[in-house]
């Protein structure tokens, strides 16, 4: 049956792209660019920061240059208030049709105050429930469509196969390209079903990296054909389900360019490999300009390289002017006017989406959703039998490895559940009769706890005779630089973020009121059993949707 429905799913990916968009907005652009200048077709492709608060704040700055036919905006800071005000006074003061887009991968609250949030992509993949991440980007297109977001730049689709990636990470839905391919596939469903405009990224790949392309200009350092064989694909599936936009990633591919250029700049990767090669005809956007990756390249020579929309340059007028000039110099008013066009048609396109759509929100309630999806993603890496489930009247012992705030949250939750729960360090209760529990709550692996003092303390309680319990919570990939500690400890659980609902959710598996029966959506190296019942699924079918063999 599985294999059916993967075959039904996988069946486009052998099919070219046609149009990205119906014709009538193809046309309908077309026709507005024959009135437009050519200095206002390059501002046309230029996306620039809105801020709503603080000393960056610049809502007036934002509606000249969108008067001055500026492309877009992307939203940034301020609450949900600001964010609804701030739309409608630049949509009455600037008569035309913009993009406007958030950098909202989990949704608004990723960049305003009091905005909803969804969890992370590798909480959503450790669900293996598709539905689930189906209804994720419906939630997200729903929420943001009532302000009139045309897209939250995502979903990433980046496979994550390098443990101490500083960027990706969690981010991802995971390190086996099936399941990527498979979860990112309805959640960009979702998203477009809600009327927004899904932008898949970082092509070609971002999760093999070890650097952050905010601060540097990372270089592939994996080889060509495992490059090939897992960051590619996924793009070249959704492109074959009609992926309608791109995202570039600011990383430099040795075997396409000899000498140091981010891919955002790369003629073979994006003309050679994604147009000519992968077939896309949709819009592609660059990363933020602002980022060190693309330090010192040319936004210019960004559009000649196949990039067609700029996101978020230093300076709008002064970028440009400088390709104005560049295009003059060059005669290259032919290839700004294409862009132009393909850029106008789809925000035309999400634009009319969105106005038939209803402003109904299917699925409004944010922190059911989220309590749902962190329950079905607690992991078990280890499972002694006979530890869990804990019983009410327990003695624990809780040794919290994180800050202090949290730590006094995370011991109210499990006096709720626990009474007889004290912490390690006023503890009265001797530490050989109660139940151990360990709770290590990272996220980040800029200062992970495997480099510094933590890594002894979780070592050194992992010695006491009675049951021992470790959660890792945020960052499942410390349980490969810790073996030999884990080897001390009878149960093993970990999550994929840290979140005050995740905790209860967790201390509740604790106790038997929830069952433990998420998949680790990544590979451990410490970890034998399947990544997820998903991948094993679908994997017999990866040579189905291989892409074409390239030409280096």
């Amino acid at each position: 049956m599985w294999v059916l429905v993967l075959l039904y799913t996988l069946s486009g990916f052998f099919r070219a792209q046609d149009n990205f968009l119906p014709e009538e907005f193809l046309k309908k652009a077309e026709l507005i660019s024959l009135r437009t200048s050519l200095e206002r077709q390059i501002s046309g492709l230029i996306v620039v920061p809105l801020y709503l608060e603080g000393k960056q704040k610049n809502i007036n700055q934002v509606i000249k240059w969108l008067k001055m036919g500026a492309g877009g905006i992307i939203i940034f800071g301020g609450d949900t208030l600001q964010l609804k005000h701030s739309i409608k006074r630049i949509k009455s003061s600037v008569k035309r049709h913009f993009f406007i887009c958030i950098d909202g991968e989990w949704g608004t609250g990723m960049r305003i105050k009091n905005g909803n949030k969804i969890p992370l992509n590798m909480t959503l993949a450790a669900s293996m429930d598709t539905s689930i991440i189906y209804r994720a980007g419906l939630l997200i297109a729903s929420d943001v469509r009532k302000y009139g977001i045309h897209s939250v730049l995502s979903p990433v689709v980046d496979v994550n196969t390098e443990p101490l990636n500083p960027v990706i990470q969690a981010r991802s839905f995971g390190s086996n390209p099936s399941s990527v391919i498979l979860y990112a596939i309805h959640f960009m469903r979702g998203l477009r079903d809600g009327g927004t405009i899904p932008v898949i990224k970082h092509f070609p790949g971002h999760g093999f990296t070890n650097l952050d392309s905010h601060d540097t200009l990372p270089v592939a350092s994996i080889s060509y054909e495992e490059w090939k064989n897992t960051h590619l694909l996924p793009f070249s599936a959704l492109i074959r389900q009609g992926a309608m936009a791109i995202m570039t990633a600011h990383v430099w591919f040795p075997w396409y360019d000899s000498v140091p250029v981010p891919s955002s700049s790369s003629p073979k990767i994006l003309i050679n490999l994604l147009r000519d090669t992968l077939g896309f005809r949709g819009v592609v956007i660059s990363d933020a300009l602002t980022m060190k990756g693309a330090a010192n390249y040319s936004p210019y020579l960004m559009l000649k390289s196949g990039v067609d929309v700029l996101l978020m340059p230093e300076n709008f007028t002064a970028t440009r002017d400088s390709i104005l000039k560049e295009v003059i110099k060059n005669g290259d008013s032919a290839l700004i006017n294409s862009k132009y066009i393909r850029f106008l048609a789809l925000i035309l396109y999400v634009s009319k989406l969105q106005k038939n759509l209803s402003k109904r929100n299917p699925y409004h309630n944010f922190s059911k959703f989220s309590r749902e999806v962190f329950q079905k993603s607690i992991t078990a890496i280890k499972m002694r039998r006979g530890v869990l489930p804990l019983h009410r009247n327990s003695h624990i012992l809780l040794a919290p490895v994180m800050d202090a705030s949290k730590a006094k949250t995370l011991l109210e939750k499990f006096k709720k559940y626990f009474p007889f729960t004290d912490t390690l360090k006023d503890s009265l209760l001797n530490p050989d009769t109660a139940t151990l529990v360990v709770w290590c709550g990272y996220n980040s692996i800029k200062n992970p706890p495997y480099f510094n003092a933590d890594t002894f303390a979780i070592g050194h309680l992992s010695h006491f005779r009675n049951k021992k319990v470790l959660i890792l919570s945020g960052n499942p990939y410390i349980a490969d630089f810790i073996p030999a500690i884990l080897s001390n400890y009878d149960v093993v659980i970990t999550t994929y973020q840290n979140d005050t609902v995740l905790y209860e959710e967790v201390i509740k598996a604790l106790s038997g009121l929830n069952g433990i029966t998420g998949k680790l959506p990544i590979h451990l190296k410490n970890y034998t059993e399947e990544i997820t019942m998903t991948a094993s699924r679908v994997s017999s079918e990866e040579s189905t949707y291989l892409p074409p063999p390239l030409s280096r």
